[in-house]
């Protein structure tokens, strides 16, 4: 009996870790591409959305959920559709992944982006 309550115990530890945890993280991210403008909301309940909007007017739009497991910089989404290839071009097959996004803080400006240095980056609004 001891045995499984600890179980039970460990298990409710470990769920609430992957909840969504750094304060930081919540917002609208805006990230501009010469083939469209992306909308990313991150929500506090450790959801997000995506919204694509082509210089033509097309949207896309996307959901998904993301967590801070650590205190690492590192925010995991999952669900996460990539819309630019990463050379600054309409990904050609954009569908759901999971993707591992930086979060950095210079002074005031917070963004999220794929690598050091922020190459590809979303800006907090």
């Amino acid at each position: 009996m001891r045995c499984i309550i600890t179980i039970l115990i460990a298990s409710t530890v470990i769920v609430g870790c992957n909840r969504a945890s750094s304060p930081g993280v919540p917002g609208t991210y805006v990230a501009k591409y010469s083939h469209g403008t992306e909308w990313l909301r991150v929500s506090v309940d450790g959801t997000f959305e995506q919204r694509f909007t082509s210089p033509s007017g097309n949207t896309l739009t996307n959901v998904g959920t993301w967590s801070a497991p650590s205190t690492n910089g590192q925010v995991l989404m999952s669900q996460f559709t990539m819309f630019d290839d990463g050379f600054g071009k309409p990904h050609p097959t954009p569908r759901p992944t999971l993707v591992s996004l930086r979060y950095e803080t210079h002074g005031r400006r917070i963004s999220l982006g794929f690598n050091k240095g922020l190459e590809e980056v979303y800006r907090k609004q």
